[in-house]
C-alpha cells in the first residue's frame, strides 16, 4: 500500500472542526489506497480536546509525535495567565483595553514567531519527517494541513529534500485572514 506523510499540529486528543477535517482526509485517503503516517507534536496546546476522535482513525495509521518549543507557556507566564488557561491561538488581541503585557506579548508574537507561534516545531518536525521518509520507501507523498502554517513550511522542506510531491490543505488563509490587518506591520506591507 502507498503511504503519505501527513503533517499536522492538530490531531487527537485535540478536538474541533480542524481535527474533524484531518480525520476525514485520513479516512478518504485510506479508502483510496493510501495509508497515513502522521507527523504531529507531543503534548500540543489545544483549545479543545476530544479523545473520542481516536476511535475514528483508520486502523494501521502510524503516528510520530515530536517535542517542540511551545511559546504559549511563556506567554501565559508573562501575561499572568494560568498554565491551564486556553488561549485562542488564531486571534491576536487588538483591543485598546488590553494591558501593556498583553500588547507587548502580541507584538513579539506577530514579529518574531513567523509565520505563527508554532515555528518552534520547524526544526524537529523537519528532522523527524526526513527520518521517516528515509526509513519508509512506501511514502510517496508529503501532505500538510494548517494552520498553523508552520506545518506547510515543514512539508515544503521535506518535499524539496526528498523529491516527493507536496500537497497543502489551507484550512484558513495564510494572508488576508481576519486578524491580519490588526497587526500594524501587515498594514504597512499591504499598502505597498
Amino acid at each position: 500500500m502507498k503511504k503519505f506523510l501527513f503533517i499536522t499540529y492538530y490531531y487527537p486528543p485535540a478536538g474541533g472542526p480542524s481535527v474533524q477535517r484531518i480525520i476525514r482526509i485520513i479516512q478518504y485517503m485510506a479508502q483510496n489506497g493510501w495509508q497515513s503516517v502522521v507527523l504531529t507534536v507531543k503534548d500540543g496546546d489545544y483549545t479543545m480536546e476530544d479523545s473520542f476522535l481516536f476511535k475514528r482513525i483508520p486502523e494501521g495509521t502510524r503516528v510520530i509525535k515530536t517535542d517542540f518549543f511551545e511559546p504559549y507557556k511563556l506567554y501565559r507566564k508573562f501575561t499572568g495567565r494560568k498554565l491551564e488557561d486556553k488561549i485562542p491561538l488564531a486571534v491576536l488581541s487588538s483591543h485598546s483595553k488590553a494591558g501593556w503585557k498583553e500588547k507587548l506579548a502580541n507584538t513579539i508574537r506577530a514579529n518574531l514567531f513567523i509565520p505563527d507561534g508554532r515555528i518552534g516545531w520547524y526544526r524537529k518536525g523537519v528532522k523527524a519527517g526526513l527520518e521517516v521518509i528515509k526509513n519508509d520507501p512506501d511514502i510517496k507523498l508529503v501532505f500538510s494541513s494548517g494552520p498553523p502554517h508552520t506545518v506547510h513550511l515543514i512539508g515544503k522542506k521535506l518535499a524539496c529534500k526528498s523529491g516527493l510531491p507536496f500537497v497543502t490543505d489551507f484550512r484558513d488563509p495564510w494572508v488576508n485572514i481576519d486578524y491580519y490587518n490588526d497587526i500594524k506591520r501587515n498594514q504597512k506591507i499591504s499598502s505597498f
